[in-house]
């Protein structure tokens, strides 16, 4: 691959060997992730977190894409966070900034 091609996916290598991978543009505008694009056009980063608590805060970058619009509506599931993984989860959501 090119040095200059820039990827389009953000791959997540967690504490538990699992992978997540996931588009790109869901957070370009997560500071985290800027300085990585900027130091690293590969999107591969390691994160000291379980793949299990990775994924669901993947997830709800999806949905908060899915929902961004909808703001003001009254349909708007709740993201259904499971207890096991809620501080593990609070911990990357600050790392993250999201």
């Amino acid at each position: 691959m090119n040095k200059k091609s820039k990827t389009c996916v953000v791959v997540v290598h967690c504490s538990d060997g699992k992978v997540i991978i996931f588009p790109k543009k869901l957070v370009s505008h997560l500071q985290k992730f800027k300085t990585l694009s900027e130091a690293d056009s590969n999107g591969v980063i390691s994160q000291d977190e379980r793949g299990i608590v990775v994924e669901k805060a993947v997830e709800y970058l999806f949905y908060k894409e899915k929902y961004i619009d909808a703001a003001t509506s009254p349909k708007i599931p709740e993201f259904p966070i499971d207890s096991k993984i809620s501080l593990e989860l609070l911990l990357l959501s600050t790392d993250w900034d999201i």
